[in-house]
């Protein structure tokens, strides 16, 4: 009696489609929701697991959550049958943002300053380009060279879903000249 459902299931050509597969995702998005599309499942739930449940997790709607940088294969199918599937797998990675810092008229600037949050920095090279890692969300990406307006970037969720290029065009400033005024007190020999 239990076999029944099931084969009245085959005969109807149960499938379940995860509609928004990728491959690689940026660590620093830490959650990804997917989207499935289910035909002829009768009275089946949907089972989400995950094959590495240190790298991701995921919950009863669908829902990834990243723990760590790796891989791992996500599944979707139907209680009742199990061979009802749909996978993929995904690499959870290093997000980096890159590009070319220059001037107004498009010329690179080398040795411009480019930092993200309190840690992640970098200088440009001779021809303008940067790339700096992008591990969690919510810090401003600022671009700083003397003589020169800094200019800056708050990252999206967008960004994070692959390797985002960003480049930025610095716009000469004004120098503000600081007259300092004292009086020496003492001069020492050393």
């Amino acid at each position: 009696a239990i076999a029944l459902p099931l084969l009245a299931n085959c005969a109807n050509n149960p499938k379940i489609t995860i509609t928004n597969k990728i491959n690689s995702i940026g660590y620093a998005a830490r959650t990804y929701q997917l989207e499935v599309e289910t035909k002829n499942l009768g009275d089946a739930n949907l089972i989400y697991t995950s094959s590495e449940l240190d790298v991701a997790t995921i919950s009863d709607d669908g829902m990834i959550t990243f723990l760590s940088k790796g891989d791992t294969t996500i599944k979707v199918a139907s209680s009742l049958n199990e061979n009802v599937n749909d996978s993929f797998n995904l690499k959870i990675e290093t997000t980096y943002i890159e590009g070319v810092v220059s001037d107004e008229n498009g010329n690179a600037i080398e040795g411009a300053h480019v930092s993200y949050g309190n840690t992640i920095s970098s200088d440009t090279a001779s021809d303008g380009s940067y790339s700096l890692p992008i591990e969690d969300l919510g810090n401003a990406l600022y671009f700083e060279k003397f003589g020169y307006q800094t200019s800056q970037y708050v990252p999206t969720i967008e960004d994070v879903y692959a390797t985002h290029e960003l480049n930025i065009t610095l716009i000469t400033g004004t120098l503000n000249v600081v007259t300092v005024k004292g009086k020496v007190t003492n001069i020492d020999d050393d």
